[in-house]
C-alpha cells in the first residue's frame, strides 16, 4: 500500500483527535471515581496495594470513535480524499464493541458472573466472523475442507480466546495496553506493507488506537493513588480492546490473494504473529483450571506476569520482560510460517513458549524453596 498525502492527513487528525478526547476524558474519569470511591479493592492476585479506579476504559470507544469521525469529516475538506469507506465489516465492528463496551461498564460497576458474560463475548464473536470469506481458515489444511458453518464456528471459538486474553492479561500495569499498541504497530506495518488502497482506512484505525492509549498508558503505569492519578483500564477497557484487536487480526484474510500466494502462508496465521504470548498463555490457564476441575474463567496466579512478579521483578521488569518474549515469539513465528507448514509453525511456537514459562516456573520454584525475601513494586 502506497501512503497518500491524504492518508497522511487522516491519520495525524484521527491520531490528534483520539489522543485529545482521551486525555480529557481520563482525566474526567479520574476526578468522578475517586469522588465517588470506585474503586478495585486489592486483593491476594493484586498487583497493587492501595485501592485504584478501574473506569479508564471508558474513554477508549468514545476517543477511537471521535478521531475516526474528525478524520472522516475533515480529511475529504483537506485533502479530498475520504480516509475510509464505512462498510458493514466496520458496521459489525461497532456492534460488538459496543455490546462488551457496555458489558464491561456494568462488570466494572457491579461486577458480572463469568458464565453470563462468556454468551455476550461468543456474540461479539459472531458479529466480527460474520462478513469473512468462504474460506476462512485458509492455509489450514485439512480445516479449509470442513463445512463453511464449521469453520465459523471454530473462529469464534478462536475471537472469543483474544477477548479473553487480552482481558485475562490486564492483570499488571500497562501490560495489556502495551500488547495493543505492539499489535496495532505490527498491523499498522503488516497492511502497509503488503496491502492495497483498500487497506488505508486500517492505518487510520491502528494510529487512532495508538494515540488513544497513550494518555492511558502515562496514568495506569506513571499514575499514583496517592496523589488520584492511577487507574486501571477495567473490563470494559480489556474487552474493548480485544474486540478491536480481533477485528484487525481477522483483516489479514483481506490481504491480497497474490500476497498470500507469493508468501505461501495462511493468512490469520500471518495475522497471529504479535497475539501469540496472550493466547497461549490464556490457553494454558484455561486448560489447567479445567483439568483441576475449577472454572476456566475462574482466578488464580498462574499468570504468567504472577510468575515473574512473585520471584522479585518489579511491574517495569516483569512488563519488559513478557513484551520482548512476545516479539521473539512473533519474529519466530513469521520466520518459521515461511520456512515450514502452518501446522510445524505452531506447534514449535507453543514449545518455545512452555520453554518460556517453564524456565520462569522452575526459577519461582527455587525462589520459593530457598526461602529468599522477594519484592513486588
Amino acid at each position: 500500500m502506497n501512503m497518500r498525502t491524504g492518508d497522511l492527513v487522516s491519520i495525524i487528525l484521527a491520531s490528534a483527535g483520539a489522543l485529545v478526547l482521551s486525555w480529557v476524558l481520563l482525566k474526567k474519569v479520574l476526578r468522578t471515581a475517586y469522588a465517588h470511591k470506585l474503586y478495585d479493592q486489592p486483593n491476594e492476585r493484586s498487583s497493587h496495594s492501595l485501592p485504584v479506579p478501574r473506569l479508564g476504559g471508558l474513554s477508549f470507544l468514545p476517543s477511537i470513535l471521535f478521531g475516526l469521525a474528525l478524520a472522516a469529516f475533515l480529511s475529504p475538506l483537506l485533502t479530498g480524499v475520504a480516509p475510509f469507506e464505512v462498510n458493514s465489516e466496520y458496521l459489525h465492528l461497532l456492534l460488538a464493541t459496543l455490546i462488551l463496551y457496555v458489558t464491561g461498564i456494568f462488570d466494572d460497576l457491579s461486577g458480572l458472573k463469568a458464565s453470563f458474560k462468556a454468551p455476550i463475548q461468543m456474540l461479539a464473536a459472531i458479529l466480527l466472523v460474520l462478513k469473512l470469506p468462504a474460506v476462512p481458515l485458509s492455509g489450514f489444511e485439512p480445516l479449509t475442507h470442513l463445512p463453511h458453518l464449521l469453520q465459523m464456528a471454530l473462529l469464534v471459538i478462536a475471537v472469543m480466546l483474544v477477548i479473553n486474553a487480552f482481558n485475562l492479561i490486564d492483570g499488571l500495569d500497562g501490560l495489556a495496553a502495551s500488547f495493543v499498541v505492539l499489535s496495532m504497530g505490527f498491523y499498522l506495518l503488516l497492511f502497509s506493507c503488503l496491502g492495497t488502497a483498500a487497506h488505508s482506512g486500517i492505518a487510520v484505525f491502528a494510529c487512532a488506537v495508538i494515540a488513544t492509549l497513550i494518555p492511558f498508558l502515562y496514568y495506569n503505569v506513571w499514575g499514583r493513588s496517592t496523589s488520584q492519578t492511577k487507574l486501571f483500564m477495567g473490563d470494559t477497557g480489556s474487552l474493548t480492546l480485544g474486540t478491536i484487536v480481533s477485528f484487525f487480526w481477522l483483516q489479514s484474510l483481506s490481504l491480497p490473494r497474490e500476497v498470500i500466494t507469493r508468501l505461501d502462508v495462511a493468512p490469520l496465521a500471518l495475522g497471529a504473529a504479535p497475539l501469540l504470548l496472550p493466547m497461549f498463555d490464556t490457553a494454558r490457564l484455561f486448560f489447567l483450571r479445567i483439568y483441576r476441575h475449577r472454572s476456566p474463567f475462574s482466578a488464580d496466579r498462574h499468570h504468567i506476569h504472577h510468575y515473574l512478579l512473585d520471584q522479585g521483578y518489579s511491574q517495569a521488569k516483569t512488563r519488559l520482560i513478557i513484551l520482548l518474549s512476545a516479539v521473539l515469539l512473533g519474529v519466530l513465528h513469521l520466520v518459521l510460517l515461511t520456512t515450514t507448514n502452518v501446522w510445524a509453525t505452531l506447534v514449535l511456537d507453543y514449545v518455545a513458549y512452555l520453554a518460556f514459562v517453564g524456565v520462569v516456573a522452575r526459577r519461582l520454584q527455587a525462589a520459593r524453596s530457598s526461602s529468599c525475601p522477594l519484592y513486588r513494586e
